[in-house]
């Protein structure tokens, strides 16, 4: 197994798609081509959507299939996804009011940034 030795980074946007946000696409394609690995956590919208959209080099969309609004239950897949991946991003940030209360899960109950 390797050792990513890029600086990683975690967007959180639950309540939008990301992939319809124009300026949040920029800022994720712009960190990763300064070296930086992107992850943009969105809710899964149907059954025919891809589960990980790349977007760029080190960076993708990764959808996750969780009903409702509860912040805990995103907070649980998001660490699921990360650690099968091999990669947990140090630094969150979120674009919304259901995003806010998963980092502050993650805050609170992990003490992550």
């Amino acid at each position: 197994m390797s050792v990513e030795t890029r600086p990683a980074i975690a967007f959180l946007s639950l309540e939008r798609d990301p992939a319809t946000c124009e300026n949040l696409l920029s800022v994720a394609t712009a960190l990763a081509q300064r070296g930086w690995t992107v992850d943009l956590f969105a809710r899964r919208g149907g059954d025919g959507e891809p589960a990980t959209t790349r977007i760029a080099p080190h960076c993708r969309i990764v959808r996750l299939s969780v009903g409702g609004d509860d912040a805990s239950a995103f907070a649980k897949a998001i660490e699921s996804f990360q650690i099968k991946s091999g990669l947990l991003s140090p630094l969150f940030h979120s674009f919304d009011d259901l995003s806010a209360r998963v980092g502050y899960y993650f805050q609170q109950k992990k003490g992550w940034r």
